[in-house]
């Protein structure tokens, strides 16, 4: 019996990436339109058939009260659902609609099953974001090995790209990498060492905003354009989803455009009764409409080196990732803030779905490929050494959050904390609400779970002494445990996630999920419209 593939897969919030090691290097697998990405666009039709990437966004407009885009902005929200039918999806079955189709296209190419995967997420994503990304794959049917983060994959990309190079001197030098990776939805700004003689790849720092993307700068031109409407022809177009979806089209249009132009002409025909958007957008413009978008990443990149213990001066090589980051405007300020030109051979598109699928073939049982048969570095072993992207604490009883594990702590770790006390005389239980996030009221942040620890004898309040550990692995799993010291007692739990699903609710959900209709009848079907 012939084994199936491990796949790489970069699940992104405007476009997704599905790569495979087939021979000697990971390669794109393209789907059946022959594209190397496929956009992350769900249209769920009135048979409860769905059609997913290109299909789907071209049916947005006339279709798009069914259609959803840009679902990875609302993982690990618990409280977030699309309504179509009368039925609600989470995010977590929209984006395994995604995966879905992606595995359909990667099995077709193959002509072999798809047995596992390791699924890409940004690196500022907190514990829920990430479960519920591991929830999408699972109810996708597919095997999740790993959940990695997208600039260490992006990393591992740059390090294969090193491999040509392996005899020189330099290219066994340890560097500092910089990965700014602003894709469709989110931002992450990361360091990393790179120690390509020992296969060794350590994220130092990690910052981000899990909000912020490509999508912002196109949100900008929409309302830009939005504003034109009403001034020249008293349309508005707020509340209108079809002219919505047309003006979001020909923002697209326009962004990309000045990409690689300092102009470009943007019409929208029949945008209301006898009236046409004409006008022209520069990029100039543009620019100005997003400046402060731009600053928020520079924001985070400060921030970052704020606390770190290298300095700006330290990092080597920066990489740009994310299909945003081909704006002039982004990679003029990149240059300018390390004083250094942005590496340009990795394909911003593509990296990060490339190094999921070498970690893929690493980790695969199947598979006998070794670190050291693509990678530079003579080890066996790959070793990525990754970090607590937030803080992880408990609720006190006032609201105030308090960080047990800090952020940038390596994983996995273990830390206590014994500051904690009982609030009322005679108390004999606490509840301890487990938070993940930076803000300072434990509400604003992530819930991850809770526990409580009984049995605590009679005393005054503030006496008890009660410690805190928590311990995450390396896979995400927090284990916590609470003991109070006069009495030994003590509770353990392990907090997978307050999003994650149980086995039957995964089934359940998949049962729920629509068809996936096939390509070539979604295609006819779009032709005769």
């Amino acid at each position: 019996m012939v084994e199936g593939y491990a796949v790489g897969i970069d699940l992104g919030t405007t476009n997704s990436a599905i790569a495979a090691v087939t021979g000697d290097e990971p390669e794109i697998i393209p789907n059946s339109d022959g594209d190397r990405t496929t956009p992350s666009v769900v249209m769920i039709d009135e048979n409860d058939e769905t059609v997913v990437g290109q299909p789907a966004a071209n049916q947005a407009v006339s279709k798009a009260a069914r259609t959803v885009q840009h679902i990875k902005r609302h993982m690990g929200d618990d409280d977030y659902a699309v309504e179509i039918d009368d039925e609600q999806y989470r995010p977590e079955q929209v984006s395994a609609l995604i995966l879905s189709r992606l595995l359909a296209d990667a099995e077709a190419y193959l002509g072999r099953d798809v047995d596992s995967a390791v699924i890409t997420v940004p690196a500022y994503f907190g514990d829920a974001e990430r479960q519920a990304t591991r929830s999408a794959g699972e109810i996708a049917g597919i095997d999740v090995e790993h959940v990695m983060t997208e600039p260490t994959a992006a990393c591992l990309a740059y390090g294969l790209q090193e491999t040509g190079d392996a005899d020189t001197s330099e290219s066994h030098e340890k560097r500092h990498v910089f990965v700014y990776d602003l894709g469709g939805g989110t931002f992450d700004a990361t360091l990393v060492e790179i120690d390509l003689e020992h296969n060794h790849i350590e994220v130092k720092n990690t910052d981000g905003n899990r909000r912020l993307g490509g999508e912002d700068w196109t949100q900008r031109i929409v309302d830009h354009l939005a504003e034109i409407a009403k001034e020249e022809g008293d349309v508005e177009i707020a509340g209108d989803p079809e002219q919505e979806q047309r003006l979001y089209d020909a923002a697209v249009r326009a962004k990309h455009d000045l990409s690689s132009r300092e102009q470009t002409e943007v019409t929208v025909p029949y945008l209301g009764p006898n009236y046409n958007l004409e006008t022209t957008l520069t990029r100039e413009t543009l620019q100005e409409l997003t400046a402060d978008l731009l600053d928020q990443t520079i924001d985070e990149v400060d921030e970052l080196f704020e606390r770190s213990e290298h300095a700006i001066e330290e990092v080597d090589e920066v990489l740009l990732i994310g299909g945003a980051t081909r704006m002039a405007q982004v990679q003029e300020t990149v240059e300018s803030y390390f004083g250094m030109e942005p590496l340009r051979s990795i394909n911003p598109d593509e990296a990060v779905a490339l190094g999921a699928a070498t970690q893929a073939e690493l980790m695969s049982a199947s598979g006998d490929t070794t670190a050291d048969d693509v990678l530079p570095g003579e080890e066996e072993d790959l070793l990525l050494v990754d970090v607590t992207p937030q803080p992880i604490g408990i609720e006190l009883h006032d609201g105030d959050f308090a960080p047990v594990v800090e952020q940038d702590e390596k994983v996995p770790i273990s830390r206590s904390d014994d500051r904690f006390t009982t609030v009322m005389d005679d108390q004999t239980g606490v509840r301890f609400p487990i938070y993940q996030g930076q803000a300072e009221e434990a509400e604003d942040n992530t819930k991850l779970g809770e526990m409580v620890l009984s049995g605590i004898p009679k005393a005054p309040a503030g006496e008890p002494t009660l410690e805190i550990n928590f311990e995450v692995q390396s896979d995400g799993t927090l284990e916590a445990s609470a003991t109070h010291f006069e009495s030994g007692e003590s509770v353990d739990t392990t907090i997978e996630s307050g999003v994650r699903l149980s086995e039957k609710e995964i089934e359940q959900m998949r049962e729920a999920l629509p068809t996936l209709k096939d390509r070539a009848v979604a295609g006819a079907e779009q032709k005769e419209a």
